[in-house]
């Protein structure tokens, strides 16, 4: 015969249903590239069903990671954050000319507030320079001279959602020029909830 103790979380519940073990929704490895266009693109799109997202405190957590090149001049990109149709983030950043591909990531963090609000926090990080690595993209080099510093995005107070209908969370990208060639790649990603 076997014995059972009930675990128990940090806010009290116990038993079996009590343990909070994240769940993955999505998970991506195709490549989706934007190219040579000042059209907006979609780099990640993903419908949380109804009411997946239910308990207050729960969090939507995306990782997605790439790599760009531009080789079209000095330029900006856009990056734009969208949740049930509502933009939590966008904005635009510089980004150096240069035909060696640049790894990104970007990190978002959706947490539900009650069941019609949530809010965001997200992470952006690119390398600037292209020095390269031996092997991979990337590189370790100068301190400072090698990397953006990681840019904190995010909202600024609560924001509308219902969570008792399915939701659309999107990723889109707009360069800002087209001569030359720019082209952001998706290569993987990952949709959690945790």
């Amino acid at each position: 015969m076997s014995c059972c103790c009930p675990e128990e979380t940090n806010d009290g519940r116990s038993g079996p249903a009590a343990v909070d073990t994240p769940v993955v929704l999505d998970r991506v490895v195709d490549n989706i590239s934007i190219e040579d266009t000042i059209v907006q693109g979609t780099l990640y799109t993903f419908t949380v069903p109804a009411g997946r997202v239910s308990v207050d405190g729960q969090m939507l957590v995306l990782k997605l990671r790439g790599d760009l090149v531009n080789t079209a001049g000095p330029q900006t990109y856009e990056i734009e954050l969208l949740f049930g149709g509502t933009a939590f983030y966008r904005d635009a950043t510089p980004v150096a000319n240069s035909a060696t591909a640049k790894r990104w990531r970007l990190d978002v963090e959706l947490a539900r507030k009650s069941a019609a609000t949530f809010q965001a926090a997200a992470r952006w990080k690119s390398n600037n320079t292209a020095t390269a690595a031996t092997v991979g993209l990337g590189d370790l080099g100068t301190v400072g001279s090698n990397s953006l510093p990681a840019y904190e995005l995010g909202s600024s107070g609560d924001i509308a959602c219902d969570f008792t209908i399915a939701q659309a969370l999107a990723v889109r990208f707009t360069w800002s020029a087209v001569p030359g060639s720019s082209i952001v790649t998706r290569r993987m990603g990952t949709l959690v909830i945790e």
